[in-house]
């Protein structure tokens, strides 16, 4: 584990920007399977589980937009037609399981 020593009598004092959490970025992006609403949400990490989320959910209608340059993540999730995760799909991201709970919420 990495650890800080400070030596000195001077108060500590700035800013840093903490990264968004991976695991919670990943439910919100199965969160839009809930709800016609769209959903924005800043500061998203950039890294390939939440890329993979968003590629499980759009061939069941949610729109997943990802935008780069402001780390913003924008749902919609008003064209959900499909219930069934294609199998290339589900053998390849375990978040694939996690859509089993919105998709009978919605569906029945």
């Amino acid at each position: 584990m990495d650890k800080f020593e400070i030596n000195g009598g001077a108060t500590l004092r700035g800013t840093i920007e903490v990264s968004g959490a991976k695991n919670v970025a990943m439910k919100v992006i199965l969160a839009g399977l809930l709800t016609d609403e769209p959903l924005i949400v800043h500061n998203i990490p950039l890294i390939s589980s939440v890329y993979g989320t968003a590629e499980i959910v759009k061939p069941l209608g949610i729109d997943v937009k990802i935008q780069k340059k402001d780390h913003t993540l924008i749902i919609r999730g008003d064209r959900v037609s499909k219930y069934s995760v294609p199998l290339e799909l589900g053998g390849r991201f375990r978040t694939a399981t996690m859509t089993m709970g919105p998709l009978l919420s919605r569906f029945g």
